[in-house]
């Protein structure tokens, strides 16, 4: 399976939910691609769709390899066999870290407060990202609704690998995807269309009143 873009991968997602009787009482998406798959989720099960911004964390040599991830409130999941073999010293990761605080403060500047803050104590709550690869960015996320108190949380995706959704489990999180291919190099393969999602989308599909 192959999904055409974000939008149907969504889709899929939604009619599988349904029919599995898998419910919330709210979506907390991780931006941006995270929340157009949400999108027809939040609609189909009639759930209000809010944000939760976790930020991978970069190693110093190269920002796009991430170490691991973490969140405003400040919960953390980092990599630590990576960081290992890096040799990456606990004021080196502590210096990245405070840089993708940083860059989560910047994206807190765009989107709407209205769409951030919520209370998700007591609250089922399905966390929506577009796939897993390592699954450190959605961990970081589910330990930051974890502290907030929510009741359970459910991870769902179209695709993940198996890593990560081991890593997942192992935290005590369940985790519904569509695909856990053997073979998995990146999210992006499992997508038609994987292009970048604008912000002025994310708000769009936010503005929506999918609660009914």
């Amino acid at each position: 399976m192959y999904f055409k873009n974000r939008e149907d991968a969504g889709r899929l997602c939604a009619a599988k939910l349904w029919q599995e009787g898998i419910n919330g009482d709210v979506i907390a998406a991780i931006p941006r691609g995270g929340v157009v798959v949400a999108a027809p989720i939040a609609e189909k099960l009639k759930i209000p769709l809010k944000l939760i911004l976790p930020k991978k964390i970069g190693a110093p040599h190269n920002e796009e390899v991430a170490i691991g991830a973490v969140t405003a409130d400040g919960s953390l999941a980092l990599n630590e066999e990576y960081i290992g073999l890096l040799g990456l010293s606990s004021e080196v990761v502590g210096k990245q870290i405070k840089k993708a605080q940083q860059k989560i403060k910047e994206m807190q500047n765009i989107y709407n407060i209205d769409n951030i803050n919520y209370d998700y104590s007591s609250k089922n709550v399905l966390l929506v990202d577009d796939g897993l690869a390592t699954g450190y960015t959605v961990l970081a996320a589910g330990l930051s609704l974890k502290k907030q108190g929510a009741k359970s949380i459910t991870v769902v995706v179209p695709v993940a690998s198996t890593e990560a959704i081991n890593l997942l489990k192992n935290n005590g999180f369940a985790v519904f995807s569509l695909m856990v291919p053997e073979e998995f190099y990146a999210v992006g393969q499992f997508y038609e269309d994987f292009r970048p999602v604008e912000t002025e989308e994310v708000l769009t599909l936010l503005a929506k009143n999918y609660s009914g």
